[in-house]
Formats: C-alpha cells, structure tokens, sequence
C-alpha cells in the first residue's frame, strides 16, 4: 500500500520501515480508532485558530496509509485486555491484502527460503487462489538469520493457513513438485566441490533442507584454488593483488569480486583496497553472479569453536567431561551454508584465501576427494589477468544497484566514468543507511534525523542531472527521508515533485496540517481517485467548519449555499450561524433563531436585515414578533416573571426608534404596548 500505483523500485531499508510499522499497528490493536482521532496535531502553516509547532518535532501517528485496521476496542475499566486471536490477526492480513486495487492472477516467488512463513501467508493472500501460486528455492541458501525453512512443509502449510481443509476436508493440498538439478551458472569443477558441502548438511543437519538428486553442471572447468603459504597479515593479501594485474587503477574486473562473511571484514578490506576491489559480503552476493570470486578468510574469520568443523572434515574428536560430544553445533549449519552459498556465486573460477587448522583440514577434506587444487601465492604472478571496459563496469554497477548494494555500485560507476549514476548510487547508499540507523531507534534521535536530512539533499541534488522519470524516482525516495525525519512539509513537497500526491496528502493529514493538503487537493483533482479526493476534500470541510474559519472554507465549495447546506446537514448550528451573519443572510439567521426560542436574537437580525436592504416586509416581521412577544408575555399574565419583562423590554427597545417608519396599524400595535 505505501508505494501503490507507483513503480519505484523499493529499498530494503523502506522494506523493514513497512514490516516495523506493520508491527507497529499490530502490537496497538487495543487502541480505538475513535481514540486515537482524539489527538488532533496543529499545523505548522498559516490556519486560523492553530498552535505552530516546529517541523522537526512530529510523532509518529498511527493508522498509516489511511489504512483501518479495526483495531480492537478499548477495555471497560477493571477489565482485562483481551489477546487477540489468531482469527483477529489472520482478518488483519485480509484487510491489508484488500486495499490492492487488483488481486494477483498468477504470483511467481523466487528465492522463497528466504521469507519466514508470516511472508509466505501474506504473499499466498494476495492471489485469488493458492493454486495460482509458484513457489522456487533452494534450502541449501536458507542463510537468512531464524529461518528453517523447507520446501517440503510448504504445501502444508499453505493448505492450513489459507483454511483449504475447511472447503476441502477430504483431500490436501497438492502442489506439483519439481526438482532443478542442473547448475547453469557455475561449471562442474565448482559445482562438485558446493555439493560436497550439501552432502555433510544431509549427514549433520538433515531436518534443515530439503532432500535432492545429486546437482551437476552443464560443462567441466577448473577446480577451486585454494592458496597455500598464507597469513593473516592483510598487507600480504594487498601485495599478492597487486601483482595479480598490470593495471594500477584497478586489480579484478567488473565480473569479479572478494566474498567475506561480514560487514566488518568488508569495511576493513575496503579501506586497505581503497575500493580497488569490489568487496561483498557473502549475505549481499545472495542474487548475484559473477564470473570469478575469491572467498576471503572465511574459516579464519568464523566465530564457531575450531573444533567444530571435525565435524565436517571426519574428525569429531572434542571431548567434553570425559565423554565425546557427537553432537555438531546447530551454527554451523549455517556457516555450511554460507559457504555454499559464497562457492556457487562463480560461474568460471573460485579462489580460497585463508589461513589456520581449519582450511588446512579443509584442504585436505576436499583434496581427498579431487575437488580442489592448492597453488603457492608465492609462485603466482599475473594470474589475474582480466580487463573489464568502461561499458561492463556501468552493467555491472546497474545489477549491483538492482540489489541494494549501492556501495558497489558507485565504485563500478566511476570505474566505468559515468560520474552522474555514481552520485545517484552514493545518494542512495546514504539513504539506505540513515534508513536502517533510523528503523533500530525508537524513536529515533537526532543524530538520525541529520543523516536522513543528509541523505535527502544528496537525492534532491541528484535530480538536476536526471531526466524526469528519475527525477521523480529521487524526489520520491527524499520524501520517504524527510518522513521519517519529522520533515513533514518538506516531505510532502518532494512528493508532489514526484507526483506521488496521495502519498503528499496522507502524511499531511495524520498531522491535521489541513492548510498544506488544500492546495494539492484543488491543483491535482484529475490525477487522484476520485472517491478519495471527495473523502479527503470533506475531511478538510470539517475541520474547517469545526473552527468557524470561512476564509480558509471558500474554495473547498462552489458558493455559499453548498457551504451552509453542507454544515447544517452535519449539525454544525452554530457554525452555520456564524456563516450566515459573516454573509449577511441576516434574514435567514433570524428565522434560525426563531426556532430556537431566541425572540431578541431574531428581532436583531430582522432589524439589522432591515438596516442593510431597507425592505418593509422585513420591518413588518420584525414588528409582528414584538407583538407576539407581548401577548404571549401580557395576555397570560406573565408580567410578573421578571426574566420575561426583561426580554419584552429589550425588544421594545430595539424598535422604538423605528415607529415613525411603521404604517398606521402595526404604529399603533407598538404604541399600545
């Protein structure tokens, strides 16, 4: 819902922004919509009868998006809460899925071990029928932190949470299943080496995968390297790089890259590098390819005890209290994986940096079995000999851009001297971590608010060198920035920039700042919905006619008789009063007062009505209900009642200066009163 209708590509960190705000809405389900109405923010522009707070100092509001939740209501005092029910939050996710404007006809989910099951029940609701769904994975990639995932336990799973044994109590669900056990990416020679890997996760973790026909590539090629006589100096590996090419700018080409297992190691290698290498961790590689990868220090930099992988290469001979611990470690199930996963990112040759016990064992596991060679780094001199051109490194770049590693990105860009896509890939690496810096505070502080300020320049300055379908993409996400920043109307302005402006007006209106969503209603009518521009346009009616303020009420209505049948339809009296006196319908005012029991108020305005157009009937009205006054006050004898007399004589008052202008009866009514 919060990029509907719009086809910008979304960042992971606006990824987590929804999940954690979903969360959110989740956790305050015993808050009342009526509740939570009852705040009303002021706005931070030029509406009448309104407090000005700063900018930067917006709460988060709840009910994002429009989007009702139903949230359930509010316990009597002295009662508990309730927990909601599993039904309660399965209803919600129904909710969520309808506010797409089309149901999915057919959904394709790739990569699906890595959604946790909450994904899998939300993306199967989306489509008309669990049926039309196609799900594809491969177990042996389940690197994504908590998730157990296997392909196996889909079908059932689909078929309870989607309540299939509810239609169809007598049959399960089945899903035609299919094995792809051909590589097309990387040759046998590594492919042989990966599924050595998988076999040990069949022996040590055989709940944790699923079971498959033995995986084979569609050519042969070289086996795996792993380099001897090396160390942990970090110089050593820059050295041996160095002499790996003859071009200085540059060490490996744009289908190449250095795979570590962390964020840190990558920082680290990046630094010494200057970004004369791409450097990606093995999480981040996960959809990419490429035509040669070095694994870099990946048992070395492992954090599982050293023992751990007797495991893998034959040797479980830990002891523990006087007894052997047969048991492997549940973490290194993962690290299998992760291992897996790093081998099978090449398509052509795959390099094994490393140093220790580990990769010496290691290397003898795999040289055992002929799935590796081993190569002196001291005897290897310009093995690294390719070239990539300005145009491969743009390509590259893009794909890295495609996945979120803008980092990258922006390195392959100005290797490929396209100075323009590497500023929007740096604005976008800013942004991407100010938006995670930010998703792990709540609330966030200042400092993240800067750097999504920060952040937000970068992509605005971007859009001077765009055409306008990017322009418009940068404008959007600086929006998302500002949002989350607190910058609400500056937020809303980068929306409007982008087009994006239901997007303007919502977050305008959680605020109440009503002032600012008016002129985007009445300037960009032809380009919203028109159920929710008429929804949004008497959601400003209302707040408007609650605080008597018609200047800001004339351009929401066609004239002044659609103002007042609007207000009094909604029974708004005494702002329907006010309209009237402040259009000088004196005469119509009268009349409402009259019903109400308010003879003074009435012969006011009949007089001032008089006064302003002169006309004898209305004088002659006025007359009468004097009159009337006064038989009602005189011939029940109700003199005495001293309240009564008062409101007589006030009104007599206000006509005795008018007799002269009476006619001869209605003179002489008011004389012989």
């Amino acid at each position: 819902k919060k990029i509907a209708g719009a086809a910008y590509e979304l960042d992971m960190a606006d990824r987590a922004h929804c999940l954690l705000d979903f969360v959110n809405q989740v956790n305050a389900v015993e808050i009342s919509p009526s509740e939570s109405n009852l705040s009303c923010e002021s706005e931070s522009d030029s509406d009448v009868n309104s407090d000005k707070p700063e900018d930067g100092e917006d709460s988060e509001a709840s009910g994002r998006d429009g989007i009702d939740i139903n949230r359930q209501p509010k316990p009597s005092d002295g009662l508990e809460a309730e927990k909601p029910t599993r039904e309660y939050y399965e209803d919600l996710v129904k909710k969520l899925a309808l506010h797409y404007q089309k149901s999915v006809d057919y959904l394709y989910v790739d990569e699906v071990q890595d959604n946790l099951m909450v994904d899998i029940q939300l993306l199967s609701k989306l489509c008309k029928s669990v049926h039309s769904t196609y799900w594809g994975g491969d177990t042996a990639q389940t690197i994504v932190a908590g998730s157990a995932f296997r392909i196996k336990d889909l079908g059932a799973y689909l078929y309870s949470s989607n309540k299939l044994e509810e239609q169809h109590p007598d049959s399960c669900l089945k899903l035609s299943q299919f094995q792809l056990a051909v590589n097309f990416r990387s040759h046998n020679g590594i492919v042989q080496c990966a599924a050595s890997i998988v076999q040990k996760l069949y022996d040590l973790f055989p709940n944790s995968l699923d079971k498959m026909e033995p995986e084979t590539g569609i050519s042969s090629g070289s086996l795996p390297v792993i380099f001897t006589d090396v160390s942990s100096d970090i110089f050593l590996f820059e050295q041996f790089l160095l002499k790996s090419s003859q071009n200085s700018n540059t060490m490996f080409g744009a289908q190449q890259a250095i795979l570590v297992r962390s964020e840190k190691v990558a920082e680290e290698l990046t630094s010494i590098l200057s970004e004369l290498c791409p450097v990606i961790t093995i999480a981040e590689s996960k959809g990419l390819e490429f035509e040669d990868i070095l694994i870099y220090n990946f048992f070395s930099t492992s954090e599982l005890p050293l023992d751990a992988w007797d495991f893998v290469h034959g040797h479980p001979t830990n002891t523990h209290r006087g007894r052997k611990e047969l048991t492997p470690p549940p973490s290194l199930c993962n690290d299998l994986k992760l291992l897996y996963v790093a081998l099978t990112r090449a398509r052509k040759r795959c390099w094994i940096w490393d140093h220790g016990s580990v990769i010496d064992s290691m290397k003898g596991f795999w040289l055992s079995r002929k799935l590796v060679t081993v190569e002196s780094i001291s005897e290897m001199t310009g093995w690294n000999t390719v070239a990539s051109t300005p145009a491969q490194w743009i390509e590259k770049g893009r794909e890295y851009f495609a996945n979120g590693n803008y980092k990258l990105a922006r390195g392959c860009f100005l290797r490929g001297q396209n100075e323009i896509e590497a500023k929007i890939a740096d604005a976008y690496y800013h942004m991407s971590r100010a938006k995670l810096e930010a998703a792990r505070q709540n609330p966030i502080n200042d400092t993240n608010k800067l750097n999504l300020c920060a952040a937000a320049e970068k992509l605005k300055n971007c859009t001077r060198d765009s055409d306008t379908r990017n322009a418009q993409h940068l404008w959007f996400h600086a929006g998302t920035c500002l949002e989350r920043a607190g910058k609400i109307n500056e937020a809303s302005k980068a929306y409007v920039t982008a087009q994006q402006y239901e997007r303007a007006i919502q977050i305008l209106l959680e605020k109440k700042r009503f002032g600012r969503v008016v002129p985007i209603l009445l300037d960009h009518k032809d380009k919203l919905d028109p159920d929710l521009w008429n929804s949004w346009l008497d959601q400003c009616r209302l707040y408007y006619v609650q605080r008597a303020d018609y200047d800001s009420l004339r351009p929401l209505f066609k004239d002044i008789n659609t103002l007042l049948a609007f207000t009094i339809d909604r029974g708004y009296q005494s702002q329907y009063a006010d309209f009237l006196e402040h259009n000088q319908r004196f005469y119509q005012l009268a009349h409402v007062y009259q019903k109400q029991n308010l003879p003074v108020k009435a012969l006011e305005f009949l007089l001032r009505e008089y006064h302003l157009r002169g006309e004898t009937y209305v004088l002659n009205e006025a007359t009468q209900l004097v009159v009337s006054q006064a038989e009602w006050v005189l011939a029940l004898d109700r003199s005495r009642d001293q309240a009564s007399a008062i409101v007589l004589d006030e009104m007599m008052q206000s006509i005795d200066s008018l007799k002269q202008q009476l006619t001869g009866r209605r003179q002489k009514e008011v004389c012989d009163i």
